[in-house]
């Protein structure tokens, strides 16, 4: 997977962040949204075309995000039963 799927991931996670905080942060809520629906948009579009061109990259990248969104997942459980 390419390094412009990590900086979408991340740049729409950030958007959905300040979406979520827009009070707090004094932000518009639409620009945040309307940011964070592209970026995800843009890398459906990005992994599809790494599906037809580099099959295994694109295996690899989202494997991953996967194991990343699993170890967080996993984290918060046990923090939040220790607590």
């Amino acid at each position: 997977m390419s390094d412009e799927a990590g900086f979408l991931l991340i740049f729409a996670v950030v958007n959905m962040a300040n979406y979520k905080l827009a009070k707090e942060t004094k932000s518009s809520k639409w620009i945040s949204l309307t940011g964070a629906v592209l970026c995800f948009t843009a890398l459906i579009i990005l992994m599809l075309q790494q599906f037809d061109t580099n099959l295994n990259g694109a295996i690899i990248g989202l494997s991953i995000i996967a194991v990343s969104y699993l170890m967080e997942t996993v984290y918060k459980k046990a923090i939040s039963k220790s607590r």
